[in-house]
């Protein structure tokens, strides 16, 4: 519900924006011999748009103390899962495996740094985007339905492709995690105070630098591989959605200067389009929320790699 109607401010404050042009502009159209007009009707529809403004700006502070409880519950469950999957079989053979360990390691974020109460967190921003994309596309089809479904297209082949791309590039970070936590092992015995002093005193500063070089580009290097080889793509579908969304404004203003519209009318179908931008957007918080739940997935794997008491006793 408060994502629902965080969503709505925006496109709710695009039309009021474009209810304040438009009775601005009739206004000064009644005026006699072109003076400044009666803007007493202008006035109802600014402080509309100036409460939805202000809206939304105190729906930030609420969202986020919100979704920062909501992260730290999540957490804090996923927290005595791990605990409670590990400690279920007797002895500790199980947490010598590496197979094993990679999943702990994946499961509580070790090795995208998301967890899945971060995953949570972020939601909610996806969400509201999404349903600000959709709101403003439903607004669109007040100018044109075919234009309006046209766009969402456009969008929706975006989206998926930016989502696949990310999808393989955490696939690969993924099937490291092995060389991810050996890496993140060399750092801690580098930089943590636990092994200073045997490092000062056996001289494994500069080793472990190195040891730590070698480890993590020999795995972050497939990530950036990926990573540059969908370069031409990605301009690719950002030259498409310009096409389509310059397109549309150029058509609101055509519109506009034929007196097929008003004022208002092409101000909020100009914003609306810019809006709608949102349902192809794929940025850090998506990113988190894809790791986030793939953190999660990895917990469930985990459950179920968990040997059962009979199987370690034997």
């Amino acid at each position: 519900v408060v994502a629902v109607v965080s969503a709505s401010l925006l496109p709710a404050f695009n039309v009021a924006a474009g209810l304040v042009a438009g009775r601005a502009e009739a206004a000064l159209q009644r005026a006699p011999g072109g003076g400044g007009g009666d803007l007493g009707p202008v006035v109802p529809a600014f402080a509309l748009a100036t409460g939805l403004y202000l809206a939304t700006h105190i729906a930030g502070p609420v969202r986020e103390a919100l979704c920062s409880a909501l992260m730290r519950r999540v957490d804090a469950r996923l927290t005595v899962d791990v605990m409670r999957a590990v400690a279920r079989p007797r002895g500790l053979a199980h947490l010598e495996d590496p197979d094993l360990l990679d999943l702990m390691a994946q499961a509580q974020g070790t090795v995208t740094v998301a967890t899945p109460g971060m995953g949570v967190y972020h939601a909610y921003q996806v969400l509201a985007a999404r349903l600000q994309g959709v709101f403003s596309l439903v607004l669109l089809a007040g100018f044109s339905p075919l234009l309006a479904a046209g766009l969402g297209a456009v969008h929706a082949v975006a989206l998926r492709w930016r989502r696949w791309h990310w999808s393989q590039v955490t696939t690969v970070v993924m099937d490291r995690t092995e060389g991810l936590r050996r890496s993140h092992y060399l750092r801690r015995l580098a930089v943590e105070p636990e092994a200073a002093k045997e490092a000062r005193v056996f001289a494994l500063s500069g080793w472990l630098r190195e040891r730590y070089r070698h480890e993590f580009l020999a795995v972050m290097d497939g990530v950036w591989r990926r990573r540059r080889s969908g370069g031409l793509v990605a301009l690719g579908v950002a030259v498409l959605l310009l096409v389509f969304e310059a397109g549309t404004i150029v058509l609101v203003g055509r519109a506009a200067v034929d007196g097929r519209i008003g004022l208002a009318a092409a101000l909020v179908y100009a914003q609306v389009t810019v809006a709608a931008s949102n349902l192809s957007l794929f940025s850090e918080s998506h990113i988190w929320v894809s790791d986030g739940a793939a953190a999660h997935r990895r917990l469930r794997a985990l459950e179920r790699a968990v040997p059962p008491d009979a199987a370690v006793a034997e």
